[in-house]
């Protein structure tokens, strides 16, 4: 998350939590202020725990409440939504008018049905990348309304592009091994929907074709 937030005055981390993403890139000086904010009154606290002590106190402030509406019009150049569900960052967005430009987001989940919201409404990706921790792969990314929008296959199944190539591999068979779970559901079905079994198999295709060209 850290290596794709820019060198900016105020970051806005939105769902906080322990607050050591801010914390971090305080005291890295890639930024100047962070507003660490929390829809829970719990993590807010151990956020500011987190911040006790450190020097830093004097350069965050802590606001309880929901999504982007902790924000004023323009008060932030970035901000992080991370660890929430796909569905859930493209609603934060939808209802976001503080005009923050730039956002870096880790989708915990629903992350194509994020990235196509995204290519939809007006906002182009200029980052994304991989990364593996415990088990499991994540997904980041940074967007802004003034980067090259993403098409498809992009939207649905990321690129090579900037990322470790063994990540990349290791994230397309996850994806080839989902959609394929997936239509074996779709062909077992009572009634089976030929619409659905149709994209999926094109999702599979597509999926061979990336991985013959690597």
């Amino acid at each position: 998350m850290a290596e794709l937030v820019p060198v900016c005055d105020t970051l806005a981390d939105i769902g906080t939590d322990h607050g050591f993403l801010p914390l971090y890139l305080l005291n890295s000086k890639k930024i100047r202020r962070a507003v660490c904010a929390d829809i829970n009154r719990s993590p807010l606290e151990s956020a500011k725990r987190n911040f006790s002590g450190t020097g830093l106190e004097a350069y965050a402030v802590f606001r309880l409440g929901n999504g982007m509406q902790v924000l004023s019009p323009g008060e932030a150049d970035v901000a992080v939504i991370a660890g929430m569900g796909g569905d859930t960052i493209a609603s934060l967005l939808a209802a976001d008018e503080s005009e923050t430009p730039v956002f870096v987001l880790q989708p915990m989940s629903k992350t194509e049905n994020l990235r196509s919201w995204l290519c939809h409404n007006g906002w182009g990706i200029e980052a994304w990348s991989l990364v593996a921790d415990s088990g499991r792969l994540y997904e980041v990314l940074r967007i802004s309304r003034s980067a090259p929008k993403a098409g498809w296959p992009f939207v649905r199944f990321g690129s090579p592009e900037g990322v470790d190539p063994g990540l990349y591999q290791r994230y397309l068979a996850e994806k080839t091994a989902s959609v394929n779970k997936s239509l074996r559901g779709a062909l077992s079905a009572g009634v089976p929907d030929g619409g659905r079994i149709a994209l999926l198999r094109e999702d599979l295709s597509a999926l061979s074709e990336i991985q013959n060209n690597l």
